[in-house]
């Protein structure tokens, strides 16, 4: 039988820069649109690597501190 394993925090797998590149190509592909901090997709590519370590660094640190989404309806076949 194997042994459980337990894990308390997923944080430090979240900020390996291979999760965050892979993060940030699923945005890119799925067209993601900008935050609502008013940084485009393509103002962020433009210095991805640079934007991603800031990411990631501020992750490790505990300190990053997402804006607040920024609410899209999107209109149903029903027209709800």
């Amino acid at each position: 039988m194997k042994p459980k394993r337990r894990y308390y925090s997923l944080i430090d797998k979240i900020y390996q820069m291979d999760n965050l590149n892979e993060a940030w190509l699923a945005v890119k592909k799925n067209q993601g649109s900008g935050g609502i901090d008013g940084v485009s997709i393509g103002m962020f590519e433009k210095n991805i690597g640079i934007n991603l370590k800031e990411i990631q660094r501020l992750l490790q640190q505990d300190r990053y501190k997402p804006d607040p989404v920024r609410r899209h309806f999107i209109e149903k076949e029903n027209g709800s």
